[in-house]
């Protein structure tokens, strides 16, 4: 009996420990700078580790670590780690972010995360705090104050070894999230928040005869896709052709706001549930045409291509006549 109440411990423990190893795994996510510039992690992922450091503007702990972060910039940057800082209050204020570099001397791009999604996925707490990225895995590896315990996990990366000290405890301005504390304490309707959310920005390419590849036409459909819906909402990969939206104003920019983002990344977060009793997504009529946006004007057709099945080619150069007066 002792056995194999020891075996099913065991086995127990063996379950639960992917979970909790694999606990501080955010996944890929894409950022405009202070900028303006398109930063996605995975793009440097020939790099050893990303280095963040959390920054607000009035916050006492960022700018005490900001000029020896920037240092070790200096120190490490030839050596395969990428340095950034993140800005997770969500005020949009980039000339303010740029201002503030300037009168601290440091120049480096700062993350703008406007919808605070990011920042709530990495599980920042407090401003001055360092966190360490994989790029190819995808998860925070070390989190602390810039200090010894920093340049020791800076330097591991470097040699490909392992950190030892996954967490320093230290001091900085709390970060809050408001959206998350409302959230937190109520989930996001499907019928009145979702449903909506998909409708308007996803399934009009995503349906039955449209241009994208599956349809979002039902609770389920959207539940089985939820993994991926959060990937590409959190690497800006959809809805597509997204621009800046803090320069000028387009119509059909395709831009997800953030409160939208908010409610269906918390909303997967909580397991995609149904509520209420109809389906707003499988109530919906399309038109038959599969354009998203009605007949266009003009379509310029290319000719038939192969392509594997893996989707990796070489950049292919077709040159496609155009024959119209208008």
């Amino acid at each position: 009996m002792k056995t194999t109440r020891l075996f099913g411990l065991l086995l127990i423990g063996l379950l639960l420990s992917p979970v909790i190893n694999a606990a501080d795994r955010v996944g890929d996510f894409s950022l405009l700078d202070q900028d303006g510039y398109f930063h996605q992690m995975s793009w440097y992922d020939d790099h050893a580790a990303i280095a963040l450091l959390v920054q607000a503007n009035g916050s006492a702990a960022a700018e005490q670590a900001a000029p020896a972060f920037a240092a070790l910039q200096a120190r490490y940057d030839e050596q395969g780690i990428q340095f950034f800082m993140i800005n997770p209050l969500g005020t949009q204020s980039r000339e303010a972010v740029k201002a503030e570099l300037e009168r601290l001397g440091v120049s480096m791009p700062v993350l703008m995360d406007d919808s605070q999604l990011i920042s709530e996925s990495l599980g920042v707490e407090q401003t001055g705090e360092v966190l360490v990225f994989d790029p190819k895995s995808f998860t925070v590896e070390f989190r602390g104050p810039v200090g010894d315990e920093l340049e020791q996990a800076l330097t591991a990366k470097v040699a490909g070894g392992s950190i030892m000290t996954a967490r320093v405890p230290m001091q900085g301005e709390a970060v809050t999230y408001a959206v998350k504390t409302a959230h937190a304490q109520s989930t996001p309707s499907y019928e009145s928040d979702i449903a909506p959310i998909i409708a308007d920005n996803c399934a009009k390419c995503h349906r039955e005869g449209g241009i994208a590849p599956f349809a979002l036409n039902s609770h389920a459909m959207v539940q089985g896709w939820s993994p991926m819906i959060r990937e590409v909402v959190m690497t800006k990969r959809m809805p597509p052709g997204q621009i800046d939206p803090t320069v000028g104003h387009f119509i059909n920019d395709m831009v997800l706001d953030s409160a939208d983002q908010q409610k269906l990344l918390h909303w997967i977060a909580a397991g995609s549930p149904r509520d209420g009793q109809a389906d707003p997504l499988a109530q919906l009529t399309w038109p038959e045409s599969k354009w998203a946006f009605g007949e266009p004007d003009y379509v310029i057709k290319l000719p038939p291509q192969s392509v594997p099945a893996t989707g990796v080619l070489d950049y292919r150069q077709i040159v496609v006549p155009i024959e119209t007066d208008k």
